[in-house]
């Protein structure tokens, strides 16, 4: 096909040739010819010298070698143009890819596996990946842990919830629900917001199912409490009298203008108006008195320890009057909810803004608890704000049982 002469083949068994090239390069049948062809003649022969012709005679001796030579020149040419199908429809095949060269190399070519060395190219399924790149990732794992290596009575817990994505991300939480629940909640209760306050000793399993974006999953978290309130052995059963501590299990503090669990408002000046009159603080302690194992008669006092400070600004002094009260009460509890405060137990001792550990024998109101839940109140005398510190705090209340 090239424009100049010389750079195209002089005969056709040189094309012939540079075919059968062509098909051992790329791996196909090479085509032989059918008969032999003879050697070409070099481009530029010289004819001879003309030379009388001899008679002719008659048969098949004068027809037949013109006859080979016209059908060998016509199966060169027809193997030459096969050939030429072929080899274009190959480059076609190998440089496109597209489907319709592979449906003329099916028609034209040998029905032998074609090896090109080449792996098969795949049309993109481009109408799928979009759709595909568009479908959001869905939650596929979550996980709730807790910083806590023990827990103990009286202990609060945080919980933490990751989750892990269809991708293998980490996945954001942020605008997922979540739904805790606490398999046992004599030992353990958790809040809506995930966290937990250890009641009693014992096992508990917390739970979290967290939904997003239409997937739900479930993870928990075993938890083993470790007993605390039982009375420590003396070194000698003789010795004397023994003293065991039983930490608060709830504590939450309220106050007019607002509430944060065991913090408060902002607000140092409101007042109360309504409900219990002459407070606006008030702070409420829970324990778990079922895990004392002591035959009531032994018991010789109860003691409630609390640390206190005033909050006001000013050289002050405050006190806290503690008061009978239900336990129908929890740690959502707001200032609108706060629980009643009936008969009065005693004034503790005053404190001032460095704050101090305080106590008051609460032996009659308690005693009579042994063996479940009992709840004191506390709330500040003489309008004096007084900070009482709770479960999360480093001073926990407590309460000191002491036996015969």
């Amino acid at each position: 096909m090239s424009k100049e002469p010389d750079a195209r083949p002089q005969t056709a068994w040189a094309f012939v040739e540079e075919l059968q090239k062509v098909q051992r390069a790329l791996g196909l049948p090479v085509t032989e010819p059918a008969t032999a062809i003879p050697a070409p003649l070099p481009a530029a022969v010289t004819p001879p010298a003309p030379v009388a012709a001899p008679p002719l005679r008659a048969g098949p001796a004068v027809t037949a070698p013109t006859s080979a030579r016209r059908r060998s020149r016509r199966w060169i040419l027809a193997t030459a143009a096969a050939l030429t199908a072929v080899v274009a429809t190959v480059a076609a095949v190998n440089l496109t890819g597209g489907p319709a060269a592979k449906a003329v190399l099916a028609t034209t070519s040998s029905p032998q596996p074609v090896a090109t060395g080449r792996e098969p190219v795949t049309p993109s399924p481009s109408s799928a990946e979009p759709s595909a790149r568009s479908k959001k990732p869905t939650l596929t794992k979550v996980f709730v842990t807790t910083d806590a290596k023990a827990q103990t009575p009286g202990q609060t817990l945080q919980l933490k919830v990751t989750g892990r994505l269809s991708n293998g991300r980490a996945a954001s939480l942020s605008k997922a629900t979540f739904d805790f629940h606490s398999a046992d909640p004599r030992v353990a209760t958790v809040s809506p917001d995930g966290q937990v306050t250890v009641l009693a000793a014992g096992r508990v399993r917390i739970t979290v199912k967290v939904t997003m974006n239409g997937a739900s999953r479930v993870a928990a978290l075993p938890l083993s409490i470790a007993a605390s309130a039982t009375p420590t052995p003396s070194a000698s059963p003789k010795a004397g009298p023994r003293r065991l501590r039983v930490p608060a299990t709830m504590t939450n503090m309220v106050r007019a203008g607002g509430y944060s669990g065991d913090a408060y408002a902002a607000c140092m000046k409101c007042k109360v108006k309504t409900g219990n009159p002459g407070y606006y603080r008030e702070t409420y302690f829970r324990f778990d008195l079922g895990a004392v194992k002591v035959e009531p008669a032994r018991i010789a006092k109860i003691v409630l320890h609390a640390h206190m400070h005033v909050d006001d600004s000013g050289d002050v002094q405050g006190r806290a009057v503690a008061y009978a009260m239900g336990n129908d009460w929890t740690s959502g509890v707001t200032f609108d909810t706060r629980p009643p405060l009936s008969n009065k137990l005693g004034e503790f001792p005053p404190v001032d803004e460095s704050g101090s550990w305080v106590k008051l024998n609460l032996t009659g109101y308690l005693k009579p608890k042994l063996g479940g839940p009992a709840s004191v109140g506390l709330a500040e005398s003489a309008g004096v704000g007084v900070a009482v510190g709770g479960l999360s705090s480093k001073t926990v209340p407590y309460l000191e049982i002491t036996t015969r």
